[in-house]
């Protein structure tokens, strides 16, 4: 996935970049920064990660181990309003097999440990999330060499639904932010 975006953001490379993610693409956006800089010379102006701890505190047994049943069930754990197309069988054929193909990249996710990029890096969590408390989103200060800052809004795994216009706003402010070299 990381080297389909390096192929689609390698020929944008003379415009400034700001890469944002939500869960795993929090880990995405990271891996594809880490490349860039690393591998391209090419930094990010700001990485906004949201909803994902810091690779050096991903932990637990992935749970597409446990099969589709684990699956659904750490679905309906983190959404329960969401997750009620799980319980349409028409529907769960359709949905099914996109959710089980994520987890199966979240379980095989081999992270950049030590990975560090210049570019600044500002943390969203939902405060009600419940695999990711504010102090795991402090971990992300470790992967960069530059400004951290972080914002918890209300709501749990999926707050950006709930809290939108709020965050929205705050990534425009960072954009800004990046734009004129001010850090908030």
């Amino acid at each position: 996935m990381v080297d389909a975006l390096l192929t689609a953001l390698l020929p944008l490379s003379d415009l400034p970049m700001v890469l944002f993610g939500h869960s795993m693409g929090a880990s995405i956006a990271f891996e594809t920064a880490l490349l860039l800089e690393h591998n391209h010379g090419i930094a990010p102006e700001a990485l906004l990660l949201s909803g994902r701890r810091a690779p050096r505190l991903l932990t637990g047994r992935p749970p597409y181990l446990g099969g589709d049943e684990a699956i659904m069930a750490d679905v309906r754990r983190l959404d329960e309003t969401s997750s009620t197309v799980l319980d349409e069988p028409d529907l769960r054929d359709l949905v099914l097999p996109a959710i089980r193909a994520d987890y199966r990249l979240l379980g095989t996710y081999k992270p950049t440990l030590d990975g560090v990029s210049s570019a600044p890096i500002t943390a969203y969590v939902g405060d009600d999330d419940p695999d990711i408390t504010e102090e795991h989103i402090l971990g992300w200060t470790a992967h960069t060499s530059a400004h951290f800052t972080h914002r918890v809004f209300p709501g749990g795994h999926f707050y950006l639904a709930e809290c939108e216009s709020e965050l929205v706003a705050d990534v425009v402010t960072q954009l800004a932010h990046s734009i004129t070299g001010t850090l908030s």
